[in-house]
């Protein structure tokens, strides 16, 4: 019986220092994703939104060339 609790004991002391090092773990990830985040939008308004806008035109673009691929297959 004493050993049973020693054991349920030594495995909640595990499970808890687990948790810790995982939770620090997680609050290292948070930490370096603001400061990734921070630093992008620094980067975006330094250098402008236009980006986005050729991100856009980008996609446009690849959409008409698979739209007048699959028109041209089709013949």
């Amino acid at each position: 019986m004493v050993q049973v609790a020693q054991e349920i004991e030594s495995e909640a002391k595990y499970q808890k220092d687990f948790l810790e090092t995982l939770q620090m773990t997680v609050m290292k990830a948070q930490a370096g994703v603001k400061n990734n985040i921070r630093k992008l939008n620094k980067s975006i308004i330094k250098n402008g939104g236009n980006h986005i806008v050729h991100v856009v035109l980008f996609a446009l673009f690849c959409f008409m060339v698979v739209y007048l691929w699959s028109k041209m297959s089709r013949r």
